[in-house]
């Protein structure tokens, strides 16, 4: 299962790669950016929209993983009562069954 998950993370990251080099190909054209005052380095507009894509997936991201925790601790609280509730459930058809 690990080969199987590595090989599919290999091709989706060489799959990225070539899509990247081809955007950046494609977009050649050399453009330079000022940001808050700041003028950035003059570089081919295909390499601007990926830098730019990847700032944003890394936000994206990082504004998901409060929301991924709140839920891996829900999940684990509700793990703790479920299997407390099943001690309880054996515990109930042991007495039934004792009488």
């Amino acid at each position: 299962m690990k080969n199987i998950k590595l090989i599919v993370t290999l091709v989706v990251v060489l799959a990225a790669v070539f899509i990247g080099a081809w955007v950046v190909q494609d977009n050649a054209l050399k453009t330079g950016l000022v940001l808050l005052g700041f003028q950035l380095a003059e570089l081919p507009v295909g390499l601007w929209v990926l830098v730019f894509f990847f700032c944003g997936v890394v936000v994206g991201v990082a504004l998901c993983y409060p929301a991924n925790f709140a839920l891996k601790r829900q999940s684990r609280q509700l793990v703790k009562k479920l299997q407390k509730l099943d001690v309880e459930l054996s515990l109930a058809r042991n007495e039934s069954a004792a009488d």
